[in-house]
């Protein structure tokens, strides 16, 4: 057989002919013109000219996707419209973010595939291939994962008591539901915690708390862990600080008029218990009255008043007041001289 391609270059093929049928085989897809063959140097005359194409190419499009519902979830799907592709399982190739080459299966039924179980990413130039056919539509898809929280700090209550639990830390909380959540954080030693956020409006608080170093703190939802470095220090009340202003011993021997004068920082005028140990270290206690950060401790006798503290909203002073009042000193008298009386009942002796 001779013929033209499509260059209108003279080509030669053989043909096997069986009962006037001849069928001209391993032929590739193009234009073959003027086809003719020859017999005992007779050509044909007839002018055949035939055109083979290849299968229709598949054809994609993007129907829907779904994104993976937590993060680092594989349950992300890319759903395509397929043309030219009978149903069944076919191998789908795409570029990920690196431009790398990569692959996936999909489910074709009534011309609609489904990718399913993928992670979050980039799915560029998804292509898809069938009697060797390798579709041209240039798909590209990118699967997400849930957005993460975002959370900062409103603001923070410190504990009204020393030692207190009543502390909280108020929280603005995007991307969250109305909820109960756990929240992670790192105390002053970097050893995880765990506290609870309630959670409505987008307005977390978590309460119940002590003072403390919060670092770190994060919260996760379906799986998405907020990324912020959210720290938050909570303090007990400042401690009350005492130091010695003056003292006064008792004014006469066994009297009740001495006192001692404080400075007293941080505590509000009033009337408060003071704490002390005496000169066997057994506990006692006294008043002191405070106005504008002086503190007079009254009617007080003789004695030893060690390691004075008060305390005020669970916070007892730290430092260590010691202080000793004492009686006047007695008089010390002693024999200098006698003068016996000069006669008999006579008034006229002495003691000097």
């Amino acid at each position: 057989i001779n013929y033209e391609d499509v260059t209108m270059t003279s080509q030669t093929t053989t043909m096997v002919v069986v009962g006037n049928i001849g069928t001209i085989s391993g032929l590739l897809a193009g234009t073959y013109n003027n086809l003719s063959v020859t017999n005992n140097n007779c050509t044909s005359l007839e002018d055949v000219d035939v055109l083979i194409t290849d299968p229709p190419l598949p054809v994609l499009t993007i129907n829907t996707i779904s994104n993976p519902t937590t993060c680092d979830g594989i349950d992300g799907t890319i759903t395509l419209t397929t043309t030219n592709l009978p149903d069944g399982t076919y191998t789908i190739s795409y570029e990920d973010a690196a431009a790398t080459t990569q692959t996936e299966t999909i489910i074709i039924t009534g011309n609609v595939g489904v990718i399913n179980s993928l992670l979050e990413g980039v799915y560029n130039n998804i292509t898809i291939t069938f009697n060797n056919c390798t579709s041209v539509d240039n798909i590209d898809i990118l699967l997400s994962d849930p957005l993460p929280s975002i959370i900062a700090i409103i603001a923070i209550s410190n504990p009204t008591i020393c030692e207190g639990t009543d502390g909280s830390i108020t929280l603005s909380m995007l991307n969250l539901p109305d909820g109960v959540y756990v929240i992670n954080y790192e105390d002053a030693t970097a050893t995880p915690q765990t506290e609870t956020v309630d959670v409505v409006s987008n307005i977390g608080i978590i309460s119940g708390l002590s003072a403390g170093t919060y670092n770190n703190i994060t919260v996760t939802f379906l799986s998405c862990t907020s990324v912020e470095d959210i720290d938050a220090v909570l303090s007990d009340p400042l401690p009350l600080i005492l130091s010695i202003i003056s003292t006064n011993n008792p004014t006469i021997c066994d009297g009740t008029d001495g006192s001692i004068t404080l400075s007293t920082a941080n505590l509000p005028d009033g009337i408060y218990t003071v704490n002390y140990e005496d000169a066997t270290a057994s506990p006692q206690t006294e008043t002191i009255d405070v106005v504008g950060n002086v503190g007079v401790i009254s009617g007080l006798s003789e004695g030893t008043f060690n390691n004075i503290t008060v305390t005020y909203l669970s916070c007892t002073s730290i430092e260590d007041i010691d202080i000793l009042l004492v009686d006047p000193i007695p008089s010390i008298i002693a024999i200098i001289a006698i003068g016996n009386p000069t006669m008999c009942n006579a008034s006229d002796g002495s003691i000097t």
